[in-house]
């Protein structure tokens, strides 16, 4: 049981570190500018914002469990993080291919990403309604669960993230194919569809 949800969540991390947001899309832009330096910085980019994630996860793990919530409510939360992972693998669905800009993003800092990191407001409600359920339930089989869940989710992403831009730093071309992109969105709306059912199955079965 622990080895299927280890699995889960290194999908979810990996899919949700694939799906498009705007640091990834200011990594695109630093690389259309400049191959060598904006490949740097758009480095520089995702790995601020990933620790800056980890600082947030950390932060609402620790509060909750400081406050010691009821795993009710974590039961809850499951189902509303379950309605929007499919709210999130219908938004990948539709995504036919990648739009960016070839623009400078030369007064883009690290304390930018930071804070467009911390207004992330479906950022936040990922890791309260997705992520907490989650993380608990691995930390009611595993002593220190939550923890573990943290940083495998986080390094997944990470991995994921940096995949990607390898990937477009080497194939731009590649993700300017529309066909391609669009085959690309659909498996992984396929992926994030199958991980909402099984979370939305426990649930059901936790509750009936």
């Amino acid at each position: 049981m622990v080895e299927k949800d280890i699995i889960t969540i290194v999908l979810l991390g990996f899919v949700g570190g694939l799906a498009p947001g705007p640091v990834i899309f200011l990594s695109f832009s630093e690389i259309l500018s400049s191959k060598k330096k904006g490949m740097h910085r758009a480095l520089l980019y995702i790995t601020v914002a990933a620790v800056t994630e980890l600082c947030i996860g950390s932060f609402l793990i620790f509060t909750a469990s400081s406050f010691q919530i009821p795993s009710m409510v974590f039961h809850f939360l499951a189902i509303l993080g379950a309605i929007l992972l499919f709210y999130i693998s219908f938004q990948l669905f539709k995504i036919k291919k990648l739009h960016y800009h070839n623009t400078q993003h030369n007064r883009v800092s690290v304390g930018h990403i930071i804070l467009l990191m911390l207004l992330n407001g479906p950022l936040w409600l990922f890791w309260t309604s997705v992520c907490l359920p989650l993380a608990f339930k691995l930390g009611n089989q595993i002593n220190s669960g939550q923890y573990y869940f943290l940083f495998i989710f986080q390094f997944s992403m990470f991995l994921a993230m940096n995949l990607l831009l390898f990937s477009f730093f080497s194939f731009r071309n590649m993700f300017s194919n529309k066909k391609i992109a669009r085959k690309v969105f659909v498996v992984l709306s396929l992926i994030m569809f199958l991980i909402a059912c099984k979370v939305m199955y426990r649930e059901i079965v936790f509750f009936f």
